[in-house]
Formats: structure tokens, sequence, C-alpha cells
């Protein structure tokens, strides 16, 4: 029977990827600016309903975006105004009277975005 060496670095233990489980602060919109990448948004199907949500950034202008509701997250909504406008850290707000959107794995219709306004606030 032939030595075979033992694979020097094992590439995936098999944890599950929450990408804030080292994080102090769950749900922290500093974290969430630090790991999620700026990425244009735009919807993948038309089998799922769409959003169309209004987009106030942090340098006034005001952009559209559209996204599937049950397929798409406050991740991609971040990740989407990143890239429209990076001002520095930031946190996204929506509703009335408006709360932190800090829930990156929420879907944008569970936070009940349709229609929304959402701003992009520096911090």
């Amino acid at each position: 029977s032939q030595n075979i060496p033992e694979p020097k670095n094992a590439a995936f233990s098999g944890k599950g990827h929450s990408l804030n489980e080292e994080k102090v602060n769950k749900g922290d919109s500093v974290s969430m600016y630090d790991y999620i990448q700026a990425k244009e948004s735009k919807v993948f199907t038309d089998k799922d309903e769409t959003a169309t949500m209004q987009i106030l950034l942090a340098n006034g202008q005001k952009k559209t975006v559209k996204m599937n509701m049950n397929m798409m997250n406050i991740g991609d909504l971040f990740a989407h105004i990143k890239f429209l406008h990076n001002p520095g850290p930031f946190k996204i707000m929506a509703g009335f009277p408006p709360k932190d959107l800090i829930d990156e794995t929420q879907t944008i219709a569970d936070a009940k975005l349709k229609g929304a306004r959402v701003t992009q606030k520096k911090l």
C-alpha cells in the first residue's frame, strides 16, 4: 500500500457561511459596509414579483432600482446603493418612521420595500 500524504490545506471544513458570525455587533451597518461589495443590481427573473424603490443618495441624487422581491435581499440593495454612490461608511433606512435596514439576509418582500423610499445616510 502506498503512503499517500495528507493534503496540507483543508479547503472547506463544512461550516455554514454567516458573514457576521465573527462580528460582535450583529446587524451593525459599519460591518455591512465593510464586507458587502459594490455591485449593480439587476432583476434576474421575471418569474418572481418585482419591486421598484426610490433611492435617495447621500449626495442628494435620486435614483430608482427594480429588484426581485423574494430572490433578492437587503444585502443586494446595499451593494447596489454602494455601486451608485460610495461616500464611505453608510447605512440605509426605509419606512416611516425610517428604520435602519440592518439584516442583509432579509428579502425585499419581507422588508416590505415595494414602492419604498430608501435613504443612504453617511455614518
